[in-house]
């Protein structure tokens, strides 16, 4: 009986241990990734039921939820983020006319919660609040207003409209108008419109002066009938005697006053330089004949009315003459230029846009000071007049049922398949056929190179390249071409490969000697906006420079990499 007994009670023990084995709560892999943080301790590859992983954010983020993960029968529980810092600097903060309130200096970092302190900038004022809280990454930067000032009454010979407020916003205009003898901006001028800037000042000042001249006199006159105590008035006369070498200009015998100045002006002519007449340009600014040393004429290009140049007259002849050949550095609307440079440019267009005529890039040529060849990027809906189809000449545009049309010919020997090509969403609609199709085809050649987004082609557009012709591509500032920058054509197909133009990044910085960096991903180096830390893991030495440094836009590291020092 006992024995039977004590069968029982093992079958029901080992019974039981099979249950519990079953029931056994399970393991856990590694640690989940935290964005912008990292464990406090080195991975393990497997984890028991309840185990506990600390967590840390990288520097000037800040840790939302608890900062640890528990092993929960095979899964990781806890809930946790790392809050991004604000990034304030002083460019963000002109447009909005403030300053830090307690720091001078052009940039700081503030972690999420903190309350950020700033002021306005002189002349400019703020009704609300001054103090805003960081709040992952974003801050809202309040925006002080400015205001023009003018004295009323208005001051002798000063009027001004409208007239009974002094003090006006950004965009307010004031029409400011002088007496007879007064003048504002220039001495010819008697009245101005002036507006109220957006640094709080005024585009023309909007005070009138009386015309005067001024007491001294000029270094061509030995002596002249007036004293330097008694003020010269428009009207007011002098007369004079030329020094040694020099004779009177227009054998006057006094100087007036006028708005213009003391005229004849100069009182006294030495002729050390003659009138110096460009092929190129105009004189728009003391024009005469003859002209003293250091005296200055202004000019403005003849093929280019906006570029102007100061020439001064010096010992040895004219000094500052400007060769209105030369062509400025080009710009193109909606596009970009590179390669300025031996009277040759090349550009192309933005995403979005398109040349007005054939290809997607196309090169200018600098021709007496004017680019040539530089053509205008339109919207990619809109329609361009295509100038070349393989074998055809085409006819001016016209409208067929409301819609531009443009008439096709083909030459002696070839049949046209269709009469005219139709704009649709911006493209010529050709029924379906290639446009080098339409008639008989060139056989044996490439296409235009397709195109490569941030990069262009260093030579002029064709529409057919012979087998073996090969095009060199260079990708805009700022980026780097990945793949061989020379593609060919063979056997009508350009043989590209995989060629793009992207964002420069930071090279990896060096691990120094007892230099822990976190944030490198990757060898291929850091996208730029973004961090890497650093802190020195050898017992008795400190950081010695930032523990933060930044991948600027322009692919440099922001600051040099700090170093570990005793």
């Amino acid at each position: 009986m006992r024995l039977r007994l004590l069968l029982l009670v093992l079958e029901l023990w080992a019974s039981v241990g099979e249950s519990l084995s079953e029931n056994a709560p399970l393991p856990c892999g590694q640690p989940p990734y935290l964005a912008d943080g990292d464990t406090t301790s080195s991975y393990n590859s497997s984890y028991q039921h309840n185990e506990r992983v600390e967590y840390k954010c990288q520097q000037y983020y800040k840790m939302e939820g608890q900062a640890f993960k528990i092993c929960k029968n095979g899964e990781w529980v806890g809930r946790m983020k790392c809050l991004k810092p604000c990034v304030v600097n002083r460019k963000m903060m002109g447009p909005h006319n403030i300053t830090f309130r307690s720091s001078p200096d052009d940039k700081l970092y503030f972690a999420h919660g903190d309350v950020i302190e700033f002021t306005c900038a002189l002349g400019t004022r703020h009704d609300g609040e001054m103090q805003q809280k960081c709040i992952d990454g974003v801050v809202q930067l309040p925006t002080c207003q400015v205001k023009c000032k003018v004295l009323l009454p208005a001051l002798g010979g000063t009027s001004y409209e409208p007239a009974d407020t002094s003090s006006f916003s950004p965009g307010a205009r004031l029409t400011v108008t002088c007496g007879d003898s007064y003048w504002i901006s220039t001495p010819r001028q008697m009245s101005a419109v002036s507006t109220c800037d957006d640094d709080g000042r005024w585009t023309i000042r909007p005070v009138c002066q009386e015309v005067t001249c001024i007491r001294q006199r000029h270094s061509s006159v030995l002596l002249w009938n007036r004293y330097s105590w008694h003020t010269a008035k428009l009207g007011s006369t002098a007369d004079y005697e030329c020094r040694p070498g020099y004779k009177r200009t227009n054998d006057s015998r006094h100087v007036t006053c006028t708005r213009d100045g003391w005229i004849p002006d100069p009182p006294c002519q030495d002729h050390q330089c003659k009138r110096l007449d460009l092929s190129n340009a105009d004189i728009i600014r003391n024009s005469k004949d003859g002209y003293s040393k250091d005296e200055t004429v202004q000019y403005a290009c003849s093929n280019d009315p906006e570029r102007k140049f100061t020439a001064t007259c010096g010992s040895d002849g004219w000094i500052g003459i400007l060769n209105c050949s030369a062509c400025l550095q080009p710009e193109v609307l909606h596009g970009f230029v590179v390669g300025a440079s031996n009277d040759r440019a090349y550009y192309t267009c933005d995403h979005g846009f398109k040349l007005a005529s054939k290809g997607w890039w196309g090169v200018a040529k600098c021709i007496d000071g004017r680019w040539f060849g530089l053509q205008q990027c339109v919207a990619n809906y809109d329609c361009v007049e295509m100038t070349v189809i393989a074998n055809a000449d085409i006819r001016q545009q016209m409208k067929i049922n409301g819609q531009n049309s443009l008439r096709i010919t083909c030459r002696e020997g070839y049949q046209s398949q269709i009469e005219s090509l139709s704009c649709v969403d911006g493209k010529w609609d050709s029924s379906g056929l290639a446009f080098n199709s339409i008639c008989t085809p060139v056989a044996g050649t490439c296409d235009p190179p397709p195109k490569v987004e941030n990069a262009v082609v260093l030579t002029s557009f064709q529409k057919n390249y012979s087998p073996g012709s090969q095009v060199t591509l260079e990708c805009r500032e700022q980026y780097s071409m990945e793949g061989k920058d020379t593609i060919t054509c063979q056997n009508g197909q350009w043989e590209m490969g995989d060629i793009k133009c992207i964002p420069k990044r930071c090279d990896p910085p060096r691990a120094e000697e007892g230099v822990t960096i976190e944030g490198v991903r990757d060898s291929e180096g850091v996208l730029p906006l973004h961090f890497i830390t650093f802190s020195c893991n050898i017992p008795g030495k400190q950081l010695n420079g930032s523990s933060l440094v930044g991948c600027g836009q322009d692919g440099r590291w922001d600051r040099p990499f700090p170093t570990c020092e005793g």
